[in-house]
């Protein structure tokens, strides 16, 4: 996760759960939720949900391996 600095960008955070190129990410939408969450996909046939209490910390959840690889996800506007 990359955060702008003035006229650079830095390194916040690296979500590493995959074994292969990953092909998505999504940031669900912060509609009153009270954590953050993001939405990876990835050739490794994985879709990885990302949560966050405090956008530092980021723990990882397989949502679901497929049979074949995942090219896009999304999130509904209320963040399913």
């Amino acid at each position: 996760i990359w955060r702008e600095q003035g006229d650079q960008w830095v390194e916040e955070n690296r979500l590493e759960m995959h074994m292969d190129w990953v092909r998505d990410v999504a940031w669900a939408p912060s509609l009153g939720l009270q954590k953050s969450m993001i939405a990876s996909c990835s050739q490794d046939k994985r879709v990885v949900i990302w949560t966050s209490d405090d956008n530092v910390s980021w723990t990882p959840t397989i949502l679901n391996t497929f049979d074949d690889v995942v090219w896009s996800v999304s999130w509904s506007l209320t963040g399913n």
